[in-house]
């Protein structure tokens, strides 16, 4: 029975709770457990005959090596209008939720063919899903979320946008001064800077509703985006402004010198890390040389890289570091990352 007691007086304690009881607890605050999440492929290709129309029901791809996975077109249907076999942009989710990692060019193996379709690819790293929330992910949420509603502080603000669904990283100005400060932002207000990918994934309303749930009374939201955000009390609805960042992919070539413990795959693992390592960067953040260079060392074998270089355009020759606005933000994606041993 002590047993029994224990499980019953834990399952009110939100730092002992486990499962339905940890889900119970924090509702009760207003936090609940993040869903799972199906992986996307963005920039996803089907090449079709002219005249072609391929639908939905048929459109199912699986990765390279992978034919457990398989992803779906989300548009019901797409045709080649011209009179040529053509690249027709599409864009797929994966059937089952959880992060796939698949990079570029992987997303290519056909499941059911069909004549007038001939290929299909996906140009960029697909955008991994999620797991439903572990416990101690629950429990952080719930004290960041806590947090949010205890002040209206730049803290506060940050850590209520970047729990906004498909939010990837989040940074809050503040201009305290009497006039415009050097970013642009208007005197006595702040700007939520946000990264929510390459085609935008979280809704504008719900970033302006975090928004006016936490900013002081009197201080306005700055931006070039808007949303409309509802005041619990009396219904009234309320824009507040907000920025997205401009995106700027950076494009990486590696020469490696690697011993014989390198494997088979190391070059795309090499890859592969230099895109995680890239990934670490938040909006505003300079992109640092060897911080992305030490990465390849992160796979066996790799002894040195006499040759590293990136910049923000095709076959880099800088090997410094990167400067980055306040308003941008560095993204990686394993299509324009170029290793060689």
């Amino acid at each position: 029975m002590r047993g029994a007691y224990a499980q019953v007086y834990a399952s009110n304690d939100p730092e002992a709770a486990t499962g339905v009881p940890l889900d119970n607890v924090c509702s009760i605050t207003g936090t609940t457990r993040p869903d799972a999440a199906p992986s996307r492929s963005l920039s996803q290709t089907v090449n079709l005959d002219a005249g072609f129309t391929l639908n939905k029901s048929d459109a199912l791809i699986s990765p390279v090596g992978r034919p457990d996975v398989i992803f779906q077109m989300d548009q019901d249907s797409v045709t080649n209008p011209g009179g040529s076999p053509a690249d027709i942009p599409c864009t797929l989710t994966c059937l089952s939720d959880g992060p796939i990692n698949v990079d570029a060019g992987q997303l290519t193996v056909i499941s059911n063919p069909l004549l007038g379709w001939n290929s299909t690819t996906n140009t960029t790293d697909v955008v991994p899903g999620r797991d439903v929330a572990l416990d101690p992910e629950v429990r952080a949420l719930r004290t960041v979320e806590l947090f949010t509603r205890g002040g209206s502080t730049v803290g506060a603000i940050r850590s209520h946008v970047q729990a906004v669904a498909g939010v990837e990283t989040v940074v809050v100005l503040e201009n305290t001064g009497d006039a415009p400060d050097a970013n642009g932002i208007p005197a006595h207000s702040f700007a939520a800077v946000l990264d929510d990918g390459a085609v935008p994934a979280a809704s504008d309303d719900a970033v302006a509703q975090s928004i006016y749930d936490t900013r002081p009374a009197g201080i306005p939201s700055d931006g070039t985006t808007a949303g409309t955000a509802t005041d619990s009390g009396d219904g009234s609805t309320h824009v507040e402004h907000f920025q997205r960042d401009a995106r700027k992919p950076v494009y990486i070539v590696a020469a490696l010198t690697v011993s014989r413990s390198f494997p088979v795959d190391g070059l795309q693992q090499v890859k592969d890390a230099l895109k995680a390592r890239g990934d670490t960067y938040a909006v505003g953040e300079d992109v640092v040389a060897l911080f992305l260079r030490a990465a390849c060392f992160d796979v066996a074998g790799v002894v040195d890289v006499p040759t590293f270089t990136l910049d923000f355009v095709p076959s880099p020759v800088n090997t410094g570091n990167l400067t980055i606005g306040t308003f941008e933000r560095a993204t990686f994606d394993t299509s324009l990352i170029t290793v060689t041993a």
